[in-house]
């Protein structure tokens, strides 16, 4: 499962653009971030996102931030920065200009489905 969270200034970044984002995201992780092993193949339905609003107690932030928590795959790692520049450069003409923002992706150890939903509250 790959999982993403788009944090947004509501002051700059309207629901209609964030609406925008969160949609083509899925598509986008999907098709960056998959790998040519069956394991690593990542379909849009696979993607989680959440979206969130800046907490006004929040500092050194930018207007669109983008954290994608992805399997930890050596191939997604071998190239990852080409991949973040990717994600970066189809999300990029959605924002107005003067938007400030970044997409991070962090390639993470595989939890199962099971272990994730034991840590359910």
């Amino acid at each position: 499962m790959t999982f993403v969270i788009v944090n947004r200034n509501q002051n700059k970044v309207s629901d209609v653009i964030l609406d925008q984002i969160i949609k083509k995201l899925p598509e986008i992780i999907a098709s960056t971030l998959s790998t040519t092993s069956k394991e690593g193949m990542l379909m849009p339905e696979d993607i989680k996102v959440k979206a969130l609003n800046f907490s006004p107690l929040g500092i050194n932030i930018r207007d669109v931030e983008i954290v994608v928590c992805v399997r930890d795959f050596a191939e997604v790692k071998s190239n990852l920065r080409d991949r973040r520049l990717d994600i970066t450069k189809e999300i990029t003409p959605l924002l107005p200009i003067g938007i400030s923002g970044y997409v991070m992706v962090l390639p993470l150890p595989l939890v199962s489905l099971k272990e994730f939903s034991e840590s359910l509250i």
